[in-house]
C-alpha cells in the first residue's frame, strides 16, 4: 500500500475499502461507523474527514464521555489504486454522570419544585438533551404563570468534590416579570377591523398575561374563516411588568360569485323567459365579520328558488 494524498485518480473516484477503529471500550465499531459517518464502499474524501471526527466525539458527549479524543488519523491507497482504507486510534474518556442541579435567582419553594420537574438525577447518565428538553419546560412552566420572559443561563460547570466524575451543573435564573398587558398591536388586516379581532381573542387590555390564552390565538382567530394565516403572538416589553402583544395575520378572499344565466325565446303568443343559476357570498362584510348569502334559481317559466341568509355574530 502507498500512502493516499487526494481521493480521486483522473476522473476516477476511490472508494472506502476498510475503516477500523483501534481503542474502542464503550462503543462498537458498527456505532463507531454510523457516527463518523463513512460507510465500506462509500466515496473516499479526505477533506471530509475532520468533520467526520467531530462528528464522532459529539457522539462520546451525548453518551457521556466528554473527555474523549482522537489521538491520530491515517489513510492509505491501495496500491492498485481501488481504493482506500482509515485507521482512526481513539482515547475514551471517563464516563460522566449527572450531578446536582443547582440554581440561583429563586426561592427555596421554587428551587424544589423545579429539581422534582428534573428527569435528570444525580448519579444517572448525563443526557444534554434531556437537560436542555428540562430547561425547556421549567421556562414554559413560569411562562404559564405569567411570566414570559423567564430565561436561565448556565452559569457554572464542575465536578464534584466527592463523586469526581458527577458534573454538577449551575444556572442561574430570571423570571422575569409578572407582565401585564397594555397593549394589543394588530398587522395585515386590511379588511377585517380591529374591533373584531380584538372580540374574538378573549383578552383585554389591562390582563395578565395568560399563556393558555396567547397560544389560542391562532386557532381561535383560524375559526373565523377570514384568514389565510395567522402567525403566533409575539410578546414584548415595554416597561416595568407591562408590555404588549403583536399578532400578524394574513387575509384571505371570504366573498365568491358564481352565477350562469340564459334566455329562452318565446313561441307563438308565449313570452320569452330568463334561466339560471347565481350563487353569492359574501363573507366578513365591510370587515366587521357579517356575512351574506344569496342564491337564485330558475329551471323553467313557472318556477324559480331564491335563498337571502344574512348572518350577525356578537348581536349581544
Amino acid at each position: 500500500m502507498l500512502p493516499g494524498l487526494f481521493a480521486q485518480q483522473g476522473k476516477k473516484t476511490l472508494a472506502v475499502k476498510r475503516i477500523q477503529f483501534y481503542g474502542l471500550e464503550s462503543m462498537n465499531g458498527s456505532s463507531a461507523r454510523k457516527a463518523f459517518g463513512v460507510k465500506k464502499n462509500s466515496p473516499f474524501n479526505p477533506d471530509a474527514l475532520p468533520q467526520n471526527c467531530t462528528a464522532l466525539l459529539r457522539a462520546y458527549t451525548k453518551a457521556g464521555r466528554p473527555f474523549t479524543r482522537i489521538d491520530s488519523l491515517t489513510y492509505m491507497v491501495l496500491e492498485d489504486s481501488s481504493g482506500a482504507v482509515i485507521d482512526v486510534y481513539i482515547s475514551e474518556g471517563d464516563k460522566i454522570s449527572a450531578g446536582e442541579m443547582l440554581f440561583t435567582g429563586l426561592n427555596k419553594d421554587e428551587t424544589e419544585h423545579l429539581r422534582d420537574r428534573f428527569s435528570i438525577r444525580p448519579g444517572r447518565k448525563l443526557d444534554v438533551a434531556k437537560i436542555e428538553r428540562d430547561i425547556d419546560l421549567a421556562i414554559t412552566d413560569f411562562e404559564k404563570r405569567g411570566h414570559p420572559f423567564a430565561r436561565f443561563d448556565l452559569e457554572g460547570i464542575a465536578f464534584d468534590s466527592l463523586k469526581q466524575n458527577n458534573l454538577n451543573l449551575k444556572w442561574k435564573a430570571a423570571p422575569g416579570p409578572r407582565l401585564i398587558i397594555k397593549e394589543i398591536q394588530i398587522i395585515g388586516n386590511e379588511i377585517t377591523k380591529k374591533s373584531v379581532i380584538l372580540r374574538e381573542l378573549r383578552i383585554k387590555e389591562g390582563d395578565v398575561y395568560d399563556y393558555n390564552k396567547v397560544s389560542q390565538i391562532p386557532s381561535r382567530l383560524m375559526k373565523l374563516g377570514f384568514f389565510r394565516r395567522v402567525e403566533p403572538a409575539q410578546v414584548f416589553l415595554a416597561r416595568d411588568n407591562e408590555g404588549g402583544l403583536l399578532i400578524t395575520v394574513e387575509e384571505g378572499n371570504t366573498s365568491k360569485f358564481d352565477g350562469v344565466v340564459g334566455y329562452t325565446p318565446g313561441a307563438g303568443e308565449e313570452k320569452g323567459y330568463f334561466t339560471g343559476l347565481i350563487d353569492i357570498s359574501l363573507g366578513n362584510l365591510f370587515g366587521t365579520g357579517r356575512s351574506l348569502l344569496a342564491h337564485w334559481q330558475k329551471k323553467d317559466q313557472a318556477s324559480q328558488n331564491l335563498l337571502f341568509h344574512y348572518r350577525e355574530p356578537w348581536i349581544a
